[in-house]
């Protein structure tokens, strides 16, 4: 006997191509400019040399000696590193006491109390520990002997004075509109050449920021990108100005409490230790629950659930506009903060676009709004599909005139066949298709005057 089986089925609007990015803008433009590709900073001692030279270094560095010699490189590790220096063998490491605390572009001064060699050395609360590696080593040892006053000089490029937090990442991957193929960085071959899960930060012309994550090395799912076509992609995007973030595991997006992307570690989201995080302090109306209302009593979609979020009390109206100027009230007065929800079946409206619209002041006295748009359409509705081996019978009702395509597609969406393309009068249809063994969904579109509305239905053909 051949198997039956009947499918529900469930209604969408007809959505457009999307990527996966979150966007923001605000009232200014922000300013975003990632440091120089490596930082430099200045190293002088009071020795009989007394001379300065710069020297180039990825992170915090010092150097010493005339500008005729080839640069010498110090490294100052504080607490803000931690309580130790990194643990490592050789090399000569000064212990700098009266050390002020670390500022960008202001002279840090202190003596020299004394000469440890090895790492893992203890860093002083009240100073630093200048670490010179290598031939280094000689050298930091004879321009700042014990008892010397040294001078060290962290320089920040662009200057950070109106930056208030910050986050690393790197390497540049956009500038001045334009992919960066190699940024000079220091990152290996292996970070930045193989397909994996990526993430971006970049600004617009126009000041907009773009947060991209790119889901990887789920194969038949997402490979990832490399690092240039991260670049390459960010630049489609309109990004003028674009830095890569920490890749692989780590690559998260996560929006008022859901994960929005799938992390590639095989644990799920991965343990890290910063991010960049966004906090909204206006009112939030999430998508819509169902993109179509069709409150047909077909069980798809029968009713909308309207909801908006507040962060802080706030003096609210909300409202549905929809065509021809219609305006329902749904809800207003002083609302604590919280999520609220109105459930909304359309019935008796005219069918057509409609917005949900929120207007919200806080008791900070600070403005917003909220707009999320849905459509109300009763044209296309119960829609079934009935499979009993391998032929599978489709049916639907037509409320209105409409033209119907009718498809054979995959669950993953791809296309195995359109069975039919034709304008249909208001009344019940049905169609049949015979296909292989396998798993398949059953699409009608309806498209007239009202717009455009979607029903799927699952079935599975048996042997």
């Amino acid at each position: 006997m051949p198997s039956t089986e009947i499918c529900s089925a469930s209604r969408t609007a007809i959505p457009p191509a999307v990527s996966f990015v979150a966007g923001f803008s605000t009232v200014r433009p922000p300013t975003f400019a990632p440091p120089s590709v490596s930082t430099p900073t200045v190293f002088s001692t009071s020795s009989a040399c007394g001379s300065r030279a710069r020297g180039r270094d990825r992170g915090s560095g010092a150097s010493s000696g005339s500008t005729s010699r080839r640069a010498r490189i110090a490294r100052p590790f504080t607490h803000a590193w931690g309580p130790r220096t990194p643990a490592e063998n050789g090399g000569a490491q000064a212990i700098v006491q009266s050390f002020s605390a670390t500022r960008p572009n202001t002279p840090l001064t202190g003596i020299v109390t004394q000469y440890v060699s090895g790492g893992n050395q203890p860093i002083p609360a009240d100073g630093a520990v200048l670490v010179a590696r290598g031939a280094q080593a000689g050298f930091l040892s004879a321009e700042a002997p014990i008892g010397a006053k040294v001078t060290v000089l962290l320089t920040l490029t662009p200057p950070w004075a109106n930056v208030l937090e910050a986050v690393g990442g790197g390497p540049i991957i956009v500038r001045d509109g334009k992919p960066v193929y190699r940024s000079f960085e220091d990152f290996t071959t292996q970070q930045l050449a193989p397909r994996s899960a990526r993430t971006g930060v970049g600004q617009t012309a126009d000041g907009r920021i773009l947060l991209v994550a790119v889901d990887g090395k789920q194969p038949g799912y997402s490979t990832g990108l490399t690092n240039f076509e991260l670049a390459l992609t960010m630049m489609r995007l309109g990004c003028v100005t674009a830095s890569a973030l920490d890749s692989g595991g780590s690559t998260t997006m996560a929006f008022d409490g859901k994960l929005l992307n799938r992390p590639s570690d095989a644990g799920g989201e991965r343990p890290v230790a910063e991010a960049l995080t966004l906090f909204y302090y206006g009112v939030y109306a999430p998508a819509a629950t169902a993109r179509v209302l069709s409150p047909n009593a077909d069980g798809v979609d029968d009713t909308q659930t309207l909801v908006y979020k507040l962060v802080r009390p706030s003096t609210v109206s909300a409202t549905l506009n929809g065509p021809g100027g219609v305006v329902v009230p749904v809800d207003s007065g002083l609302r604590a903060a919280g999520t609220y929800r109105f459930p909304w079946t359309g019935a008796g409206q005219p069918e057509g676009t409609w917005t949900f619209h929120v207007v919200a002041d806080d008791d900070l006295g600070r403005h917003s709004v909220a707009d999320r748009q849905f459509a109300l359409n009763n044209t296309l509705g119960f829609l079934s599909a009935r499979a009993a081996g391998r032929r599978v019978t489709a049916t639907f009702k037509l409320a209105r005139p409409a033209r119907v395509v009718v498809r054979i597609e995959t669950p993953g969406g791809s296309l195995v066949r359109t069975l039919a393309t034709r304008s249909l009068p208001a009344g019940d249809g049905s169609i049949s298709w015979s296909g292989r063994p396998g798993a398949y969904v059953f699409s009608a579109t309806a498209t007239n005057e009202v717009g455009a509305v979607e029903l799927t239905s699952p079935f599975r053909l048996r042997r």
